[in-house]
């Protein structure tokens, strides 16, 4: 085996090991979505900061309006931003767990040019 194909094989194993999973990121968007982890898995820490805030705040809403409220009024209004954002993302995640995984490739790349 010479050098080049040695270089080949390096990079396809640190790409390999550190790729994400679309099959992960469907899960995690399942169990943990309101909180913003799909994001965090994906490095959006900010858009997953600014989920999980948002479920905080419009769940604590809803939480209020519904039971210490008389009259609901807005509560059922509220839970629609998360609930809309977290929809939106199922049709999202295969794309951003692509790119991300394009990033990484591209990345390699240029570490491992810049090492030779």
């Amino acid at each position: 085996m010479n050098n080049n194909q040695k270089d080949i094989e390096v990079k396809r194993a640190v790409y390999e090991r550190m790729k994400k999973s679309t099959i992960v990121t469907f899960f995690l968007w399942f169990f943990f979505g309101s909180f913003g982890v799909h994001r965090y898995y994906l490095g959006r820490p900010l858009s997953g900061t600014f989920l999980l805030f948002t479920s905080i705040i419009c769940y604590g809403l809803f939480y209020i309006s519904i039971f210490q409220m008389k009259d609901p009024g807005y509560g059922p209004l509220v839970i629609l931003m998360p609930t809309i954002w977290l929809l939106v993302d199922i049709f999202l995640l295969r794309s951003m767990t692509a790119k991300y995984n394009f990033q990484l490739h591209e990345e390699i790349m240029e570490l491992v040019d810049e090492i030779e």
